[in-house]
């Protein structure tokens, strides 16, 4: 299964951010991560993750305003309290892998629900393609017809 011809790029820009994502967000090797520009990296390459899953997901998967409504208010309550976190405003959870990060769990909501929008809609996507290569297949046949 593969997008149309014209918006392959987003395949491979959806793969290069989701790539630095994990790569610099990787911080078992050793212990210096945090305030290096390594972490401050992780930031910019997931924001910029769920920015495009944001755009993407209504744009080219669902054209629905719901939709679209949902994902930008998932990416944005996702960025306010991330930045509430980093900034002390919001209380830690008592919880050991979020302490203070309740954003965390929405981070794992963006990527399934784009990919679980993707998968189910994927076909249907491959049925407007098909259809609308045999409406130009059969308008080049009447072309060729005297």
């Amino acid at each position: 299964r593969k997008l149309p011809k014209k918006l392959a790029w987003v395949a491979y820009l959806n793969l290069v951010c989701l790539l630095a994502t994990v790569w610099t967000g990787f911080h078992a090797s050793d212990g210096h991560y945090h305030d290096t520009w390594r972490q401050y990296s992780h930031w910019a390459a997931a924001g910029s993750s769920f920015i495009l899953f944001s755009i993407e997901t209504p744009a080219v998967w669902w054209k629905e305003r719901s939709v679209a409504i949902a994902y930008v208010v998932l990416v944005v309550v996702f960025i306010a309290a991330f930045l509430g976190a980093e900034f002390g405003v919001v209380p830690d959870s008592g919880i050991r892998p979020i302490d203070k990060h309740w954003e965390l769990p929405l981070e794992y909501v963006i990527v399934i629900v784009h990919l679980a929008i993707v998968w189910h809609r994927s076909p249907k996507m491959e049925d407007a393609q098909s259809s609308a290569q045999d409406a130009g297949f059969q308008f080049l046949n009447k072309l060729e017809t005297p």
